[in-house]
């Protein structure tokens, strides 16, 4: 009875390694994850585990037992009917079968651009997912956040581009007869015009 006591002892100990070694990855992946992630439950208060990121995308250490609501979505560019419908899905998904999550799921919004205490503008790209339990039922929601500012800063510039570009283009496809007949004409209107 004493071996088989000091061999569950052992087997203990060994499993506690084992949750603490998981546990310590687990906060490893937290603390150095580029992305903002966090969970928050059925009335929309964020959970203590969120990543170490999240704290630089929102320009806060206040996240942790804070409303959802107001930490993503105060002062960005969501109207009060959206933001109303974003907050009632924890209601209606957590603790319910995670059919409902799926059906409320096109409520969620996946961009944002949100002012940040400095003044400047944000734009989040956001990525829900439900925790869901052996049952099927759905315990929390996880929410990614990316800043994507840069990104859609870039985008908007190498569009300007492509425009430049395609006016470039067009220019260079007409004849030269025909460019120097329509500069003639510019110059003869503006001419005109100032008269």
């Amino acid at each position: 009875m004493a071996q088989s006591f000091n061999s569950m002892v052992e087997q203990l100990q060994e499993t506690s390694k084992q949750v603490k070694q998981k546990i310590n990855d687990i906060q490893t992946m937290l603390q150095y994850m580029p992305q903002g992630l966090l969970s928050f439950d059925d009335q929309n208060k964020v959970k203590p585990e969120y990543s170490a990121y999240l704290e630089k995308i929102l320009e806060t250490d206040q996240i942790a037992g804070n409303d959802l609501i107001k930490l993503v979505f105060a002062n960005s560019n969501l109207g009060s009917d959206a933001i109303s419908q974003i907050s009632a899905i924890s209601g209606a998904c957590v603790g319910e079968d995670a059919m409902n999550f799926e059906f409320n799921q096109h409520l969620l919004v996946n961009e944002i651009e949100k002012e940040m205490p400095g003044g400047l503008k944000k734009v989040l790209d956001l990525n829900w997912a439900p925790v869901v339990n052996e049952n099927d039922v759905v315990e929390q929601i996880l929410l990614c956040v990316r800043d994507v500012t840069e990104l859609r800063k870039l985008g908007a510039e190498a569009a300007e581009q492509k425009r430049k570009l395609e006016i470039i283009g067009e220019i260079l496809g007409v004849s030269q007869k025909k460019f120097h007949q329509f500069i003639t004409s510019t110059i003869t209107y503006i001419v005109e015009i100032e008269t």
